[in-house]
């Protein structure tokens, strides 16, 4: 899978977890790249996420959880890995 993802959770251990993104919710807020720039970027042309990292390390989750946390639209999912 690419690492630009632009496609469109209980408890997750650290590093066992997938994001994915539903970019047809998206707003544009803004508030993933700001909490995990690492993990998610905005789109020059629409300002609609892109995933940057589905897998991102463990040392991120606190971050992405921030980000769905703020997520105003409900844009970000934190699944675990099977």
């Amino acid at each position: 899978m690419s690492s630009e993802n632009k496609s469109g959770a209980g408890s997750i251990q650290s590093g066992n977890f997938q994001v994915r993104v539903h970019r047809d919710r998206c707003i544009g807020a803004g508030h993933c790249a700001t909490y995990a720039p690492d993990v998610f970027a905005q789109d020059a042309s629409d300002g609609l996420v892109i995933l940057l990292n589905e897998n991102p390390p463990a040392d991120q989750i606190d971050l992405v959880k921030d980000a769905e946390s703020h997520c105003p639209s409900g844009t970000i999912e934190i699944v675990a890995k099977s």
